[in-house]
């Protein structure tokens, strides 16, 4: 008699470890702001910009960006002064080898700040990292028992429902728009939190959709603000293996969160001359000119066409860069 087995292919969790290191750097203070006497704040996120994994160890390489709230020589006149601390860590991970997939979840610990002189600080972070290691392998399932009736066995049937990990996928999400500032300050702090809505899964794809929840401190004088969005995103990703009726679990974290001003005056701006020969289109041009798609909308594509010509976009056989559809 011989057991009946099929193998089929899936994901294993190789390994999971949290380690935490610490990293530290000079700041000097821009010419920009007068000479500082004290530190009271450092605010700090953690951005990674690149991961390798190679048999045996993984190497992350990123900057932890720093706002430290710092005291000048008037009295209740504070600065922020911006900083970053890059970062290149290697991981020894028995048994992981390229080809594997890691899951990672950076977070800032802790940042603190010392004075060396007026226009120099002394940064100091502690990082955690969590790694996750998935690796394919071939997962062989008993079916049953095959045997002649002559040996007197009896056939013996269950059915039981297993659960396989059959991908494992890092994609980026980006959510993007434009928020309104309402009073004047200068942006100290930020974070964000993902919620996922709705997760639907396609034939190789998966579908999110949610919202960035995004809490924001902003600098005043010597008085601190916050303010509260939430910013709607909707994505589809390329997620090979994924099939309809799956089910799908979804973790989200912040790689870089990004602000721009799109209105404002400026006081000095600094720049280069071929800068200044480039003509761009007006503000309020592109303020008139700029629309929203949603991924549930229905649009006509005749009045897509026209508004992107207006927005001064090009029309071409094939995209090959930016401006072109």
């Amino acid at each position: 008699m011989e057991l009946i087995q099929k193998q089929y292919e899936g994901y294993t969790l190789l390994l999971e470890t949290e380690q935490q290191r610490e990293e530290s750097c000079e700041v000097i203070v821009p010419d920009t702001l007068p000479d500082v006497y004290g530190v009271l704040a450092v605010y700090a996120q953690c951005q990674l910009k690149q991961k390798t994994l190679r048999a045996g160890a993984l190497t992350l390489e990123g900057v932890i960006q720093t706002q430290a709230l710092c005291q000048t020589e008037t009295e209740g006149d504070y600065r922020i002064v911006p900083g970053s601390i890059p970062f290149a860590q290697e991981y020894p991970l028995e048994g992981c080898r390229e080809g594997d997939v890691a899951e990672l979840r950076l977070e800032v610990c802790s940042c603190e700040g010392s004075l060396r002189n007026p226009r120099k600080l002394q940064l100091q972070a502690r990082m955690a990292v969590e790694i996750q290691i998935y690796q394919s392998s071939a997962v062989p399932i008993t079916q049953g028992l095959d045997a002649p009736p002559e040996d007197g066995m009896e056939l013996l049937q269950e059915e039981t429902q297993l659960e396989l990990l059959t991908a494992v996928a890092e994609k980026k999400l980006v959510a993007a728009d434009e928020l309104p500032l309402g009073e004047e300050g200068a942006l100290l702090t930020a974070q964000v939190q993902w919620r996922t809505e709705e997760v639907r899964v396609l034939t190789n794809k998966v579908m999110l959709r949610g919202n960035a929840a995004l809490h924001a401190v902003f600098f005043q004088g010597s008085d601190t603000r916050t303010q509260d969005w939430l910013i709607p995103f909707s994505q589809v990703l390329d997620c090979p293996g994924a099939e309809p009726g799956d089910r799908a679990e979804v973790s989200c974290q912040t790689l870089l969160l990004q602000s721009e001003i799109a209105e404002g005056e400026r006081r000095v701006l600094c720049t280069s001359a071929d800068a200044m020969m480039l003509r761009t289109m007006p503000p309020e041009t592109l303020a008139q000119a700029a629309f929203s798609l949603r991924y549930d909308g229905a649009y006509d594509p005749e009045m897509l066409v026209r508004r992107l010509l207006l927005a001064g976009y090009t029309r071409t056989e094939q995209v090959e860069g930016p401006g072109q559809f």
